[in-house]
């Protein structure tokens, strides 16, 4: 685990800035006294520049400042500040991710909020940056979730957060674990929301769509959201592997399916959230060590296309890409098929054999299909 500052604010003055280990790696705090002082000049600097027109109003010049800084704002307008509460935030290196875009690189980060109350129960909170070329642009903050992570990134342009809600264990109630999943598509230089669900639901699904900006997020859009879902829920499918339960669930756009794979049946954990460009409908099968996920979609009548990932169990729950293939089928007037083509295009032992590079289930992203397809034409498996 990386090195975690803490910033323990009361009402809105900073009263300490504490590390709870070693030097802090990152240049924007090398050297920074713990003192609020610098932070005072960061600040003093970025209203400078301001005014200067050198930087968009959301833009600030170091990801910890802005880290810090939108979470005591955010203290502030959701009243949570007074001799009544004590707040800290939380940031550091395990805080940050790179990703791409095209070839371009972006980071994201986020800083974590506690707010204890007198008498009252603690509310969590976090806020979401991405940072380019040394500018650092706002993303959204939320109450209620105590974690996130980069769940997805095309390579292309979209990315994907899970924010997640982990409820410790009492006497009384087991743990618990409750998450949403956000994506956003990168357009002129901005990112937009594109996808919003849970493990149960859909509820916003607009790809290519810039009616949401990220920093638009907050607790009360998401919620007319789930009020009014746009889409129709997830069908769910339900397996059983070596006694642990598995929710497979899809999500179908005019050309999409999204899948999502979480464990376990109270405290739910996700396994993979991936896309399949060209299918439909997906059907999950187990059988002796072997989890495939059939993909199917009518192209013309009577053609129909069907995709087939299929994993192998190693272990109690770990999963490795097998094989991938897919075929054309006919559909013949008495209903049976016939196979008019079909083709390997990744399989295990022929593209890895020496198992250097194996591919896990939780690794899958969005771009897999397009790199497995063109590493198989390279090797002349397919056409």
């Amino acid at each position: 685990m990386g090195i975690v500052y803490e910033v323990q604010m009361k009402n809105l003055a900073f009263l300490s800035f504490l590390a709870l280990s070693c030097a802090y790696a990152c240049d924007s705090l090398d050297n920074k006294p713990n003192t609020p002082s610098w932070i005072d000049k960061k600040r003093a600097q970025m209203n400078a520049a301001l005014k200067k027109g050198d930087c968009q109003s959301s833009c600030f010049s170091d990801e910890s400042v802005a880290a810090f800084t939108w979470m005591k704002d955010f203290f502030a307008k959701n009243n949570l500040v007074g001799s009544a509460f004590t707040n800290y935030i939380f940031f550091g290196d395990d805080y940050q991710q790179a990703f791409k875009i095209g070839d371009r690189s972006y980071t994201f980060f986020y800083s974590r909020g506690e707010t204890r109350q007198k008498g009252g129960e603690q509310k969590d909170s976090l806020c979401l940056g991405i940072s380019f070329q040394k500018q650092v642009f706002k993303g959204f903050c939320l109450e209620g979730f105590n974690q996130l992570e980069l769940s997805s990134a095309d390579g292309a342009n979209s990315v994907g957060f899970t924010l997640s809600k982990k409820t410790p264990p009492t006497p009384t109630t087991p743990a618990r674990k409750t998450s949403i999943y956000l994506a956003f598509q990168l357009s002129e230089g901005s990112f937009y929301l594109s996808h919003f669900s849970n493990h149960q639901q859909v509820f916003y699904n607009q790809p290519n769509s810039k009616q949401i900006p990220l920093s638009a997020i907050n607790n009360a859009l998401l919620a007319r959201l789930q009020s009014h879902p746009q889409n129709t829920p997830l069908e769910v499918q339900i397996l059983e592997i070596n006694t642990q339960t598995y929710s497979i669930s899809n999500q179908i756009s005019a050309n999409t399916n999204c899948v999502a794979i979480t464990e376990g049946k109270t405290l739910r954990t996700q396994r993979a959230h991936f896309c399949m460009e060209g299918v439909g409908v997906v059907h999950a099968i187990y059988n002796e060590g072997y989890l495939t996920l059939e993909f199917s979609k009518t192209l013309s009548t009577p053609i129909k296309r069907q995709f087939y990932l299929t994993f192998k169990l190693r272990g109690y729950n770990d999963f490795y890409l097998h094989q991938y293939s897919a075929q054309n089928l006919k559909i013949n007037a008495d209903g049976s098929n016939q196979v008019l083509g079909s083709q390997i295009i990744y399989r295990q032992d022929r593209d890895d054999p020496n198992n250097q590079n194996p591919i896990t289930l939780d690794s899958l992203q969005d771009d897999y299909q397009a790199k497995l397809l063109a590493l198989c034409q390279k090797r002349g498996y397919c056409m």
